[in-house]
C-alpha cells in the first residue's frame, strides 16, 4: 500500500455548502501573494468573495469540494468549466480544477488524495495551470494521474488529468 493510499482512507470529500464562504475566503487569502500559487492580482476582499463564492456554489457549471479529515476541513477542490474554443472553429469544454490545503495540513498527502476522490465529468478535459515555480503543486497534481501537457501564455505550466 502507497503513502497515498494511506491518506484516501482518512480524507472525506463532501460538496461545498453556502456556509463554506468562510473556509473558502480564508484558504484564498492564505495563498495570496505566495510565488507562484495565484493569479489574483490584490487581496480579495470579503465583499469581492462572497459575491464571487455565492454567484457559483450553487452552479452546475461549477463543482466544488471540501476536503475533511476526523470532520476538520483540510482543503478545497474547486472543477469549474468553461468552454474554450479549439482551433477558432468548435466549442470544447474544459473543467479547470484547482486545490487549495490548508497551510497547517500541508505535506502530508491530502492534496494528492483530494484530487483522486475528487469526481470527474464525463466530458471535457480536466486540466489544471500550475506556475512553473510551484513544484509541490507541479508533484501533487503528477502523483493524482495527470500529466504536463504544455504551457500557456509563459506563466503556467497546463497539466491535464489523462483518463483511463
Amino acid at each position: 500500500m502507497t503513502e497515498t493510499a494511506n491518506y484516501l482512507q482518512a480524507v472525506c470529500l463532501r460538496s461545498a455548502m453556502d456556509e463554506d464562504a468562510v473556509l473558502f475566503y480564508r484558504l484564498r487569502r492564505a495563498v495570496y501573494g505566495l510565488p507562484g500559487v495565484t493569479s489574483e492580482p490584490a487581496p480579495i476582499t470579503w465583499e469581492e468573495h462572497i459575491a464571487w463564492f455565492t454567484d457559483r456554489v450553487a452552479s452546475p457549471s461549477h463543482r466544488w469540494y471540501v476536503g475533511e479529515v476526523d470532520g476538520k476541513a483540510i482543503g478545497i477542490v474547486r472543477l469549474d468549466n468553461y468552454p474554450t474554443y479549439a482551433d477558432g472553429s468548435r466549442i470544447q469544454h474544459e473543467w479547470a480544477v484547482s486545490l487549495i490545503i490548508d497551510p497547517r495540513e500541508q505535506r502530508k498527502g491530502y492534496g494528492t488524495s483530494l484530487l483522486i476522490a475528487a469526481p470527474k465529468p464525463e466530458c471535457g478535459r480536466i486540466v489544471a495551470r500550475i506556475h512553473p515555480l510551484n513544484k509541490a503543486s507541479q508533484r501533487t497534481f503528477t502523483r493524482a494521474g495527470f500529466v504536463n501537457v504544455g504551457s500557456e501564455r509563459a506563466h503556467w505550466l497546463i497539466y491535464e488529468l489523462i483518463k483511463e
